[in-house]
């Protein structure tokens, strides 16, 4: 049986998304959750979801038209909010399919873009609705100069406490303790932080937000969480030692 050749498709909205990995690592972890191997080629998108001129997404089509193969898309809104530019690429005739919606047809997917498109137009209106009237009510209330941000932003003290109560919460999560044991495993055993996370998807391991889908970012926060353990538990053995 011939192989058939994989394409994903990835958009981000930003470079900053881009460099990060923010949003990248979920999309590919999608892909790869629906695929359970990585796709021959992988073409990534640095352009917001409103403008329908997309080079690589070009390239991509174009590579699936060359090879035969199959155009994969983590999510229909990484594609675009844009019914038309949707409708275009089903009439292109490229077969593509949407990880997070598989079975969806192109009469469904067609739906779908009409509902994206119109949650996005909402979303902006609702938006500047409730900014116009907040401005309003300072105004009325004879704040002339108002402008938006927060007034009292947070001291660099309340952070540190902030980022502190989120870090015992997650070390107290159930799936977080379960998930540490395994990367702890796994990463002694010298797999790479890509290859764990791919791991705790196969297996059907839940991240401490209760999701299936993990990310090198996520695997990578638990690891430096275990090595800082390690390195406390090495201090008070130490302190411990010097006291005998």
């Amino acid at each position: 049986m011939a192989h058939q050749t994989n394409i994903a498709y990835y958009r981000v909205s930003t470079k900053k998304q881009e460099a990060s990995g923010l949003g990248l690592d979920a999309q590919r972890a999608l892909v790869f959750g629906f695929l359970k191997k990585e796709p021959d080629f992988e073409f990534i998108e640095t352009e917001s979801g409103k403008n329908s001129f997309r080079v690589q997404l070009d390239l991509a089509i174009e590579m699936t038209k060359k090879t035969g193969g199959m155009l994969y898309i983590a999510k229909l809104d990484r594609l675009s909010r844009n019914v038309h530019f949707i409708s275009g690429l089903m009439e292109s005739r490229v077969p593509f399919i949407c990880c997070d919606n598989p079975s969806a047809n192109p009469f469904t997917l067609h739906i779908l873009a009409s509902v994206a498109e119109f949650e996005a137009k909402m979303i902006s209106k609702r938006t500047k609705d409730a900014l116009a009237a907040k401005k309003a009510r300072e105004i009325a209330a004879g704040n002339v100069n108002f402008k938006f941000g927060n007034p009292n932003p947070l001291t660099e003290e309340h952070k540190k406490n902030l980022r502190l109560s989120v870090i015992r919460r997650s070390e107290e999560n159930p799936n977080y303790l379960k998930a540490a044991k395994v990367i702890e495993s796994k990463y002694n055993e010298g797999m790479s932080v890509a290859e764990i996370c791919k791991e705790l998807m196969l297996y059907g391991m839940k991240t401490p937000l209760n999701s299936l889908t993990w990310t090198p970012m996520q695997v990578h926060r638990i690891i430096n969480k275990l090595r800082l353990r390690d390195k406390k538990t090495e201090n008070v053995n130490e302190k411990e030692s010097s006291e005998v």
